[in-house]
């Protein structure tokens, strides 16, 4: 039975990239069991805004908890250890622009080889 997994991303989102990151080492697996991955460009901020959420670090308990799941998601998927830019946080509205427009005008290959740059 064909699958079918929506990927929204933010570059902004550590988390966004984690899923990249499992997506990509594992699509030939999900490709062989007839899986599709629909990379979606989104800005979170703009999200966070719109539906009056507010980022998980400015929580004292979320941002303390955050530390733990941070590495633990870094050690599972075998990332390098990021750390936020100095700049935080940073202007993505443009980077996401750019996604945007790569998919609606080239091909999945396209968009899928310009997010391993985030």
């Amino acid at each position: 039975m064909p699958g079918h997994i929506d990927c929204y991303l933010d570059c902004s989102s550590f988390y966004s990239y984690a899923a990249l990151v499992h997506l990509r080492k594992n699509r030939e697996v999900l490709l062989s069991h007839d899986v599709t991955i629909n990379l979606i460009p989104v800005f979170l901020g703009g999200i966070n805004h719109g539906s009056g959420n507010k980022p998980p670090w400015t929580f004292p308990a979320k941002a303390k908890y955050s530390k733990f799941d941070t590495a633990r998601t870094i050690s599972y998927h075998g990332l390098p250890d990021l750390q936020p830019a100095e700049f935080f946080p940073p202007v993505t509205l443009l980077p996401q622009r750019a996604l945007c427009f790569i998919k609606s005008q080239y091909s999945k290959r396209h968009l899928r080889n310009m997010a391993k740059y985030l």
